[in-house]
């Protein structure tokens, strides 16, 4: 779920966290995630939006993956489950303008979230497609 951290090797110097889910204009399931390493060359991190093919199975498209000024700030200094809204000031012009563009609706409460990925991501959760 969004707010989670994954680490992504067992050292723990990389992980992935989803930051919210939404439906998109072209009707998948899209997420916003940051990704962060902290290895021998220093901090990077990074914030990106991937989306589910509906058609393609358990597929997920990187629509768009960008670097972020600060990289320390965001590995620690912000706590793990820390919703940043998509008008969030410190997220990089670059991806707030593809947010903008794609998101169809609100994104998912934390609810409707678990929910989605308990049924496997189905394009209609609820009755209703993101509402």
């Amino acid at each position: 779920p969004s707010g989670t951290r994954h680490h992504l090797d067992p050292s723990g110097r990389a992980w992935v966290e989803p930051v919210m889910t939404f439906r998109s204009t072209r009707g998948e399931w899209c997420r916003e995630f940051r990704l962060a390493t902290d290895g021998d060359a220093g901090m990077a991190a990074r914030v990106g939006i991937a989306c589910r093919r509906a058609s393609a199975g358990p597929a997920w498209r990187l629509v768009a993956l960008v670097p972020v000024a600060g990289a320390a700030a965001i590995v620690h200094d912000t706590p793990p489950g820390t919703f940043r809204p998509a008008a969030d000031p410190t997220l990089p012009a670059a991806l707030g303008g593809h947010l903008t563009k794609m998101i169809e609706g609100r994104p998912l409460d934390s609810t409707r979230e678990r929910e989605l990925i308990a049924r496997g991501w189905p394009t209609v959760i609820g009755g209703s497609r993101s509402e």
